[in-house]
């Protein structure tokens, strides 16, 4: 019988927070800052993302990986939900794939595909 094929770790964590949301850019910001594996990205006032979205969050796999990875962006949370929010990015890598419980209502979109460093290492949804 084969075995499954073991599901790869996320290597990279990413943070996407709209220019909007300048309290939860401050506060993100301190969490991130206790990660080397988070990155961290304060999108431009004009960047595009899902309607009332205050968050992003997305893993990427190394290249080498079969999967890509994916971007889960969450909308109008509330102030616990937003403790909520930094304690799971807070916590292990591993688990940035899938927002936690008490916050999957507030999943306004995901993507797919991974945030990938662009040539010149500007970051890039």
């Amino acid at each position: 019988m084969p075995r499954p094929a073991p599901v790869p770790s996320p290597s990279r964590g990413w943070v996407l927070v709209p220019a909007s949301e300048p309290g939860l850019l401050h506060r993100a910001r301190h969490v991130v800052r206790r990660s080397r594996d988070l990155v961290l990205v304060a999108l431009d006032p004009g960047a595009v993302a899902p309607a009332h979205a205050c968050l992003g969050v997305g893993v990427e796999f190394a290249r080498s990986a079969p999967r890509p990875g994916r971007l889960v962006w969450l909308r109008d949370l509330t102030a616990t939900e937003t403790a909520t929010a930094l304690e799971w990015i807070g916590g292990p890598l591993a688990g940035l794939g899938d927002p936690p419980a008490a916050l999957r209502h507030r999943v306004a979109a995901t993507q797919p595909a991974g945030v990938r460093p662009r040539a010149g290492g500007q970051p890039r949804a």
